[in-house]
C-alpha cells in the first residue's frame, strides 16, 4: 500500500508543479488540470476501497453483500480509469491538432481514442 500511495502522489506533485510554474495559463486549462487530478484522486480512493474490500472484508466473511459492493467498486474504478485516460488523450489530440502541420496524425489519434471511448461505454454497461 505505501508504494501505491507514492504512485498516487505523483499526479498531485505534478499538478502542484504545474500551477506554480505556469501561472499565466488560462483558467480553462487550469480547471481541466484540476478536473483530471480530481478524477485521478477518486480513482485512487476507489482502488483503496477495492483493496480493503478484497483483503479485509472478504476474509472476514461479511455474507452476500460483499459481492454487490465489490462489483460496484470495480465498475467505479474502471469508469474512473477510462475517464482519466480519455481526458488526457483528448487533450493531447487537441494540442497535436493545434500544432501539427500534417493533420492526418491527429485524425489517427482520434480514431485510436474512439476505441478507448467504446471501451469506457462497454465497461459502464455491466
Amino acid at each position: 500500500m505505501p508504494a501505491g500511495s507514492v504512485i498516487a502522489g505523483v499526479p498531485t506533485v505534478t499538478a502542484v508543479w504545474y500551477f506554480r510554474t505556469y501561472r499565466q495559463d488560462p483558467w480553462s486549462l487550469k480547471a481541466f488540470v484540476s478536473f483530471v487530478w480530481a478524477v485521478d484522486v477518486a480513482n485512487f480512493i476507489s482502488t483503496v476501497g477495492w483493496i480493503y474490500h478484497a483483503l479485509v472484508l472478504r476474509e472476514v466473511g461479511q455474507g452476500q453483500g460483499h459481492r454487490a459492493c465489490a462489483n460496484w467498486i470495480i465498475n467505479t474504478q474502471t469508469i474512473l480509469t477510462e475517464l482519466s485516460c480519455c481526458l488526457v488523450e483528448l487533450f493531447f489530440i487537441l494540442r497535436m491538432w493545434r500544432f501539427a502541420e500534417k493533420k492526418q496524425w491527429a485524425i489517427f489519434a482520434v480514431c485510436s481514442s474512439e476505441a478507448r471511448i467504446k471501451n469506457l461505454t462497454d465497461a459502464s454497461a455491466f
